[in-house]
């Protein structure tokens, strides 16, 4: 699979900074950590949306700190 994905990912160079996000948006889910850390990797993650500037991405960004 990680084959694939590298030879996809060198056709498609945008599809990979949109794989990483995602993976990293579900790893801080999936860690399990406190509010705080969690807000700040967080932080970290909506830095990488605006610098990959994809519109779904920056539109989840505008919807979550409307909820925070």
């Amino acid at each position: 699979m990680k084959k694939f994905r590298g030879n996809l990912f060198n056709e498609y160079p945008d599809l990979e900074k949109i794989y990483q996000l995602t993976d990293g948006l579900r790893k801080i889910y999936n860690q399990h950590i406190s509010k705080p850390p969690a807000m700040t990797k967080l932080v970290y993650w909506f830095s990488n949306v605006e610098e990959a500037d994809f519109k779904p991405f920056s539109t989840l960004r505008k919807n979550d700190n409307e909820s925070l």
